[in-house]
Formats: C-alpha cells, structure tokens, sequence
C-alpha cells in the first residue's frame, strides 16, 4: 500500500516537472522533456494533451537550415528561387506564380475541345465539352438541350401528349364497344 502511494506520488511530481518545463520552455521538444524527466516522448505527449496544452514545440528543428540547396530558376522570370522557398517550388513569388497559372489555365482551355449544336426545344445554338457530349451520345441521349428549362419543357409536352393519347384510344375503345 505504502508502496503505490509512494508511485502516485512520483507521478504528481513528474507531471508538475513536465509541465513546468512546458511553461518555461515551450520551445523544448516532447523527446527533450521527457528525456530530462526520465519518462517517454510518447507519455509526455498524453500528459501534456490530458492538461489541454500543446504537444508541439514552437522551435524548428536545428538541421532544418542546414541543408538549403538552391531551388533552380523560376519557370516564368528566370530569377533564381529563394532558399528560404520550399524544395518543389517553380516560382520566384506570388507575380510569377500567378501569371504562371493563368497561362496553364489558357491552354487548358485551349486543348479543350467543344461541340457545337442546336437546342432540340428551343433551336438556339449551344456549346459543350465534346467529352461530355461523347458521353451522352453513348447513353443514348437523342436530343442536346441548351438547359434544363427547355430538357423540362419537353418531358412535360411528351406527359400532355401521352395523356392525350391514352385519352383518345379510351375514347376509340368505348365507342367501339357501345357499337356493338
């Protein structure tokens, strides 16, 4: 019994160091605190997250500058790209990389190509991707819409004219029957 108390209270004592630490020291990483308390970076995480505070230190690792390569050229200016830029970068800045998408945006519009055709409601003249188009040929659509206002319009007069079909072969029926 002596000896589980005598735990416990081992353990208040490491969590009030690694905690002061936190609060000290925020910069220190879970591995550096947990090295100095004796415990594992892993325990020290849970401690920490079990008290609300963060488990992530707010200092970059110290071989993070000692690497920096140089980066290569920007795709648009021919600048040489910053150090301090990330590795797959293809612009020296915001100017280049925004002018660098608005001409990929150009030419994929430019490689898309589109099929034009003539609205089977209304007759005017519409513009789709020719994928698309493709598609709903192969679905077995036989009519192109310009929307769905006029592809509505359409299934709505075939319902009127489906009525009055069935209306008239009712009608044929019960005077042919009365005939008789």
């Amino acid at each position: 019994m002596a000896n589980n108390k005598r735990n416990k209270e081992y353990a208040l004592i490491r969590k009030a160091q690694i905690l002061q630490l936190k609060e000290d020291q925020p910069e220190l990483t879970l591995e550096e605190i947990g090295s100095q308390v004796g415990l594992t970076r892993e325990r020290v995480r849970q401690i920490l997250h079990k008290e609300g505070l963060p488990t992530i230190s707010n200092k970059m690792p110290s071989d993070w500058g000692t690497h920096k390569k140089p980066r290569g050229n920007c795709v648009i200016c021919g600048e040489q790209i910053g150090s301090d830029r990330p590795l797959l970068v293809k612009y020296c800045g915001t100017e280049c990389r925004n002018e660098g998408l608005a001409k990929y945006r150009k030419t994929v519009i430019n490689k898309t190509s589109y099929t034009t055709f003539n609205c089977a409601n209304c007759g005017k003249e519409h513009s789709i991707r020719t994928a698309l188009y493709n598609v709903q040929r192969k679905r077995g659509y036989k009519n192109q819409y310009c929307g769905n206002k006029c592809k509505v319009e359409v299934a709505i007069a075939k319902a009127i004219e489906a009525r009055r079909q069935k209306y008239l072969q009712r009608q044929s029926y019960e005077n042919s029957t009365i005939d008789r």
